[in-house]
């Protein structure tokens, strides 16, 4: 993820508005909205403050790739990635507003609603671009919710390996 996004999902993770997380990191809202557009790059240093500020710490993560999939018998082409990833639970619950191409719904999704998170999930993993999916899906509601997507077949066996792999068998528990 790059810099713009990471400070951007932070801030909306802590629910902070541009112009509170600027002043706890001793920085202006004008030059945070310029990091958040891509217009200045902060140092890593300036980066790390500012994310600190909210509350959070800047650590190394797994990079996230995906690979286009050629869409076969009228599927359009869809983007698989490498591997499941994490958002804050701040952005994974929050309301989205997605692009008509890609939704075709009017209006907010809630995704602390399971139906509009289905709707969300099941849009962004056909019609998505990755940005998207990784500022929207979150790998272990994605686990959770999978079965339940109204998905062609083939993007629902794409995503499969990632989902089994995930999931952990239940074990009783045995308390002495």
């Amino acid at each position: 993820m790059d810099r713009p996004n990471l400070i951007r999902q932070v801030r909306l993770a802590s629910s902070r508005t541009q112009a509170e997380l600027a002043a706890a990191s001793g920085t202006s809202q004008s030059t945070l909205s310029a990091y958040e557009r891509g217009i200045k790059s902060p140092t890593l240093a300036v980066a790390e403050r500012i994310i600190e500020s909210a509350g959070y710490t800047l650590a190394p993560a797994p990079r996230v790739t995906f690979r286009q999939i050629q869409g076969m018998h009228g599927l359009r082409p869809f983007w698989l990635a490498d591997r499941l990833w994490q958002l804050p639970p701040g952005l994974a619950f929050r309301e989205v507003t997605l692009p008509w191409h890609v939704a075709h719904v009017a209006g907010s999704l809630h995704l602390h609603r399971r139906r509009d998170r289905a709707i969300a999930y099941g849009a962004l993993l056909q019609r998505g671009s990755p940005e998207a999916m990784l500022d929207t899906i979150d790998g272990n509601l994605l686990v959770d919710i999978l079965d339940d997507l109204d998905l062609p077949d083939p993007i629902h066996r794409a995503w499969l390996p990632f989902i089994t792999g995930a999931r952990v068998p239940l074990r009783r528990l045995h308390l002495d």
